[in-house]
Parts: C-alpha cells; structure tokens; sequence
C-alpha cells in the first residue's frame, strides 16, 4: 500500500458517482462506492447515484477480471471482512480499495513556493485550487491511481503520487510525482 494521493482541484463542484464511474471504466476498471463501510453492516450502502461524500469507501476492479462476481457477490452480502481480506492480503494486486475524502482549501494551508522552480504548473494548480481530495489506498493495485487521475481529470488541476517517499526519505530526499490537466 502506498501513501495518501492528494487532488488539489480548480472546479469545486461535488464529484458524482456516474461521472467517476464512467472516467473509470473507461480505463478499464469497475468502480463501486460504498456509503458507511465502517459502520455497522445496516449502514453500508452501495452508492448508485448523487455526489460522492467524504468519508465514502471506494472498491475497483479490472472489468476483464476472473474474480469480478466473487467481488459483487461480497459486496452485495455487505460482507466487509471478505473484502478486506481480498483488498488487502488474497487479491491485494486485483480488488483495489481506497478511503475517498474531501474539504475545500484554505490558501494559507497550501504553499507551492517549494514547487514554483522544480514544477511550476504544479505551483499554479495549487495556487487555484479550491478542493484538496485525499484518496487513501488500501491495496496494492492501480485503483487507487485511476481514482486520484480521473478526479483531477473530472476537476482540473494536480494530483501527486508519493508512493516513493517513506523509502526516499530514508535515502535524505524525496520524490513528487505529479499530472495536471488545468
């Protein structure tokens, strides 16, 4: 699993579910989004429509995926501790899983100046951004990755990937890698 990818988006308007659904299938993958994953089973609501909330629980799989009705056959059973174990150790590479979330930017919170010499366009995405997403991995597959592009893709802006920073940071640097669609 890797660390948090943060979205800094220019378009503050709430992502929806189908038109994440349709960004990501697109690239080939299955998006389900689940309402209250850690709460108790009656609250775990498979979102089919509307916006997408902070705090809702996102599951992908390749479309061309052997293990795809094993996958909705769980999720229809509201059987988390299934999909856990799948996400996270069985089928880590295959059923991606990432926690989604949102909250508006404060300017004085965000400062590009690090970014202004190295990554100027990344500067400017996160001077204009208004929404910062933290999609939070739980898995070793690529979901994670569609999500976080096709958000930025969906919103405008940049999305930074630091799968490389606990291990770089060992070694005295560190590595930001980032795609912008401004």
């Amino acid at each position: 699993m890797s660390i948090d990818l943060s979205v800094y988006a220019i378009d503050a308007r709430p992502i929806l579910f189908r038109e994440l659904l349709d960004a990501v299938t697109r690239e080939g993958w299955r998006l389900i989004a689940v309402r209250g994953y850690y709460g108790n089973p009656g609250e775990f609501l498979l979102v089919a429509d509307g916006g997408l909330e902070s705090g809702d629980y996102l599951f992908g799989w390749r479309l061309d995926d052997p293990n795809a009705a094993e996958y909705e056959e769980a999720l229809a059973r509201r059987d988390g501790e299934t999909l856990d174990r799948w996400s996270t150790h069985e089928r880590a590479d295959d059923l991606g899983a990432c926690d989604y979330s949102f909250e508006e930017v404060d300017s004085d919170d965000v400062d590009p100046g690090d970014y202004r010499k190295s990554a100027p366009e990344f500067a400017k995405a996160l001077e204009l951004a208004r929404v910062e997403y933290t999609i939070e991995p739980r898995t070793n597959s690529d979901f994670p990755d569609i999500v976080a592009r096709e958000v930025c893709r969906l919103r405008g802006g940049g999305w930074t990937n630091n799968n490389d920073v606990a291990e770089v940071a060992d070694q005295g640097g560190v590595v930001h890698r980032f795609e912008l669609d401004l």
